[in-house]
């Protein structure tokens, strides 16, 4: 879940800085952000067992690595325990977005149904606001970074606050991590990223 009002809070301190300028540096990602953007790109995918939510994460890793960028993928680790109640609503939110019931009592039908009826985009809407990261997803991404030789780390809690941490021991010179409008665009990345200079 994003910040709501946090792009236009920190606008005024980013700058335009291109990817190169982070060669031979660390930087540190939140990898379940990557996996939900995987993850969305291919929701009705996902019910067949489609491992396409791969793509989005792996193509990353490539072209931070082409531009000489050591990537260090973030994975969350267990459940926060003061997050219990958000993390239980979030799942039953999800539940019931893939039960038709969900969709009959909208006034609408399921993603599926959908999809049968011709109105893909219609669909693709609905089921992407089912999608949910499992471990078995995470586990695979693990799998594949494994043979690539793409450094990673599992959090004991939430990934954020071990991308915090990474930063500030200097470790990493920098987390990137999705927030909509300030680093959504990466994959279509020509010159620049919105972060800001460390000094």
């Amino acid at each position: 879940m994003g910040i709501q009002g946090l792009l236009p809070f920190v606008n005024s301190v980013t700058q335009s800085i291109h990817l190169s300028e982070f060669s031979d540096c660390v930087l540190a990602i939140d990898a379940s952000s990557w996996l939900h953007r995987g993850a969305f790109s291919c929701g009705k995918e996902l019910s067949s067992g489609s491992l396409n939510f791969l793509k989005y994460p792996l193509r990353m890793v490539q072209l931070l690595q082409r531009h000489g960028v050591r990537p260090l993928l973030v994975f969350d680790g267990g459940p926060l325990p003061v997050k219990s109640t958000q993390n239980r609503l979030r799942r039953e939110q999800r539940t019931r977005r893939e039960s038709a019931d969900w969709g009959a009592h909208h006034g609408t039908a399921d993603g599926t149904a959908l999809l049968e009826q011709g109105r893909a985009e219609e669909a693709q809407r609905l089921l992407r606001k089912a999608v949910a990261v499992t471990p078995a997803m995470s586990h695979r991404l693990v799998e594949e970074l494994r043979a690539r030789g793409v450094e990673f780390i599992v959090a004991p809690y939430e990934a954020d606050a071990q991308l915090t941490h990474l930063v500030q021991v200097n470790f990493s010179l920098r987390q990137l991590q999705q927030m909509p409008g300030l680093f959504t665009r990466l994959g279509r990345l020509a010159e620049s990223l919105p972060l800001e200079r460390r000094a």
